[in-house]
């Protein structure tokens, strides 16, 4: 949700840029780094001062090698500039937003019914495997597409382009994360 939100109304067709669900799934963010968090808290209650610097050098192996590579990356084969500026969030929808995800994934978390079982499905648990590559990747993909259909290709800005660039970029983002996963965070993530 957080990837379709961050493509360009331009780019792709006007029916689902204006979804209320992925107009405000920028929000998406806060149910990744509270879920993240409940994980985070399920798996290492009972951690001890002593099994500190474990859980550190862990959470340091898993997140900064697919960071720095990104960042790398984008500071390098991609140049942007911000358009125009973000909306400003009102101060109760930046307390809210997590509280209400934070019940959710609680609730979930107690139910063997139906959500429980989509959300356990191999395609949901790759999604989620591969997430983190996801987030950091779906910006690269997206900028540079647009730029290869739209500019250098001469796509018209056509509701069948638009659908066409939407889904290449879904499935390069998807492959690319796959990979990054694999080679970046996987690879690292044994020294922790």
């Amino acid at each position: 949700m957080v990837v379709l939100y961050h493509f360009d109304s331009k780019y792709i067709p006007e029916l689902i840029y204006n979804n209320t669900i992925i107009r405000h799934s920028n929000s998406f963010v806060d149910l990744f780094f509270v879920l993240s968090g409940f994980v985070i808290l399920y798996n290492y209650r009972y951690l001890s001062i002593k099994n500190l610097a474990f859980f550190a050098k862990k959470r340091f192996w898993r997140l900064y090698p697919l960071m720095i590579f990104t960042s790398t990356l984008f500071l390098i084969y991609i140049y942007y500039i911000l358009e125009g500026s973000y909306e400003n969030k009102f101060l109760a929808e930046s307390i809210s937003t997590p509280l209400v995800y934070g019940v959710l994934i609680f609730i979930i978390s107690l139910s063997n019914g139906f959500i429980s079982e989509i959300l356990s499905s191999k395609l949901m648990c790759f999604l989620g495997k591969i997430s983190y590559s996801i987030y950091l990747n779906h910006l690269i993909i997206i900028f540079c597409f647009r730029d290869v259909f739209f500019n250098h290709l001469d796509f018209h800005n056509s509701i069948q382009n638009q659908l066409f660039y939407m889904v290449s970029c879904l499935s390069i983002i998807l492959l690319f994360s796959n990979l990054t996963f694999n080679f970046i965070e996987k690879k690292y993530n044994r020294y922790a």
